[in-house]
């Protein structure tokens, strides 16, 4: 089995997901919600108001799964293990907010601030007779904060069956936090203020690799070029825990591939933006089928083994769609739209398209995978 002290995925992932599981209550895990109020609260540093070791993340290459329902959170895992170099997960604000923790600064340290010239409001705090201080109320202000999320029980179950892929750097939620203050005036607590959405790295725009699990064909276009139509094969027939515990002890196999992947998508940017466009792009893709081919015979190969038959796992595929999407057209579209439901991803792109008929052919691409949800075994 995996060696926890060595990632197989994302180092920096893998890192910040061991501190999150680490010394995790049993409680905890009986309680889905609660689980996914300690990852929400374990995540984000409150002082700094981002998420944690942000700058280690910003370093990562992720595939991002553009989904707005956690109940899909299970099978998206199952079908882009795969074709993701971490598979990061997220819902957007216009999801319920919940509150996962607050940070209450105390009356002492705040005393204290002032005293040091931390804070800008002058505090004065006079001596009793016998050369003690005098006790009094400060005011101060709370900070409550948490993420918009539609079901914190479906998070928090997906965070516990995927935590061998997550401790591995294999895949991570990343919250969408927001914050909201409540001052405290003389030891009464005021009305709380408006939630305030907390920025966070646009992950999406710095890697430039997406999966639309919604099964949409968008249309052909000079900013939007079909590169590939295949089968993938993947895991099927088993709990999302028996699937994170097969893939960690199975990984070699999905590291050649996705390192293939990865040198195929610097060779279709030279192709996109090429003369002989069409040749070029026939032959990475005879290239990428020969080696899902390749895939496909390892994963029936794989069922021979102990760890596939104790568990009933039976290998499977789904039709995969691979676009190139011009960068100087998407990036405004998630600029705009952020995480969004893959139900108007498409719709958006096709708009920005027909509405900036001046966008450069030019630049960097984005590779969308589109994932069909139906399945067949091999």
């Amino acid at each position: 089995m995996l060696n926890y002290g060595q990632a197989v995925g994302d180092a920096g992932v893998a890192r910040r997901m061991r501190k999150v599981f680490r010394r995790l209550p049993p409680s905890v895990r009986k309680d889905p919600v609660r689980m996914a109020e300690v990852y929400g609260n374990r995540l984000f540093d409150v002082q700094l108001r981002r998420v944690r070791d942000e700058a280690s993340f910003v370093r990562s290459n992720f595939s991002v799964g553009l989904t707005i329902d956690s109940g899909k959170f299970e099978d998206l895992t199952k079908r882009t293990t795969l074709i993701s170099d971490t598979l990061l997960l997220s819902h957007g604000w216009t999801a319920p907010y919940r509150e996962v923790g607050e940070h209450n600064p105390t009356e002492w340290g705040v005393m204290m601030g002032a005293a040091n010239e931390v804070r800008t409001r002058q505090y004065t705090l006079p001596r009793e007779g016998d050369g003690h201080w005098r006790h009094r109320q400060v005011n101060y202000t709370a900070l409550s904060y948490g993420m918009h999320c539609p079901d914190l029980a479906a998070l928090g179950t997906w965070l516990l069956h995927a935590e061998p892929l997550l401790k591995a750097g294999l895949a991570w939620y990343l919250p969408s936090y927001s914050t909201r203050g409540q001052q405290m005036v003389q030891g009464v607590r005021q009305p709380p203020q408006a939630v305030q959405q907390v920025a966070a790295v646009d992950y999406i725009i710095r890697n430039g690799r997406l999966i639309d699990p919604s099964e949409s064909n968008p249309v052909k276009d000079r900013l939007i070029r079909p590169v590939l139509e295949i089968d993938l094969p993947f895991i099927e027939g088993v709990t999302l825990k028996d699937f994170s515990k097969i893939t960690t002890a199975e990984f070699d196999s999905y590291r050649g591939f996705r390192n293939f992947l990865r040198s195929s998508f610097l060779s279709m940017d030279q192709a996109l933006n090429g003369e002989q466009t069409q040749i070029e792009l026939t032959k990475l893709r005879l290239e990428i089928e020969d080696q899902v081919q390749a895939m496909r015979v390892e994963f029936l190969a794989a069922r021979r083994k102990r760890v596939w038959a104790v568990t009933g796992a039976v290998a499977a595929s789904t039709a995969a769609l691979l676009i190139a999407v011009n960068g100087s057209v998407l990036e405004r579209v998630l600029t705009t739209l952020g995480f969004t439901t893959a139900g108007t991803f498409w719709g958006a792109i096709t708009a920005r398209v027909e509405n900036s008929p001046h966008v450069m052919k030019s630049g960097k691409w984005y590779y969308v995978w589109i994932l069909s949800k139906k399945s067949s075994a091999l």
